[in-house]
């Protein structure tokens, strides 16, 4: 299991002050760690040896005036997911993430993206896990495709002149007529590639241009 946190300009000393904390908190950077407490210390004591880490720079400026929150927490394999959520989420609120680079820009697309995903029915880190799961294994099944497409081998007509023939590594296919060798690919192997994908191009266009 691992967390994904942020740093904010409020020190939360129980619960009850995380829980009411002030609307004007600002969160300045998204992580994930294993260990909560851990990594607090080791913030601090990057702090300390002079780490030049934006992020650091910026907790020695507030000096005691930082902490540590607890945003979600997830398996291993899905918190790089989860990070990507928080960081688009949290900007397009308007926080100055050091994660990514600043301004309005990067604001005014964060909240496009998170309008998009909305539309969408992502409402959440899981939501968003789900898409970016999607997507990758449609990548996959495209790939599948192309070998399909590569390894089909057109025949001719059978005999009555009514069924075209195919060859698939052997396996003889009979479809209808009309049927193209895309077609056909696409009777074996549905495309799943549709709107999500052109979303997710859009985050990993969006992070890799605004990425610090």
């Amino acid at each position: 299991m691992q967390y994904i946190y942020a740093l904010c300009t409020e020190v939360f000393n129980s619960q009850e002050d995380w829980l009411l904390r002030s609307p004007d908190t600002e969160y300045f950077y998204v992580g994930r760690t294993k260990n909560l407490e851990k990594r607090r210390v080791a913030h601090k004591s990057n702090v300390n040896t002079g780490s030049e880490y934006p992020y650091h720079v910026r907790i020695r400026e507030l000096a005691e005036n930082w902490d540590l929150e607890e945003l979600d927490r997830f398996e291993e394999d899905a918190v790089s997911d989860a990070e990507e959520f928080y960081i688009i989420k949290l900007t397009a609120k308007g926080h100055p993430l050091l994660n990514i680079k600043r301004g309005d820009k990067s604001k005014g697309k964060a909240e496009k993206l998170m309008e998009d995903f909305s539309r969408c029915g992502v409402n959440s880190a899981k939501d968003y896990r789900k898409i970016r799961l999607e997507n990758r294994e449609a990548r996959v099944l495209q790939r599948e495709r192309i070998s399909l497409l590569k390894a089909l081998k057109h025949i001719g007509l059978d005999e009555s002149g009514e069924f075209r023939v195919y060859d698939l590594n052997g396996q003889k296919i009979q479809v209808e007529r009309y049927m193209s060798k895309k077609q056909v690919v696409e009777m074996l192997a549905p495309s799943r590639l549709g709107p999500l994908q052109k979303l997710i191009s859009r985050v990993d266009a969006f992070l890799a241009a605004h990425s610090a």
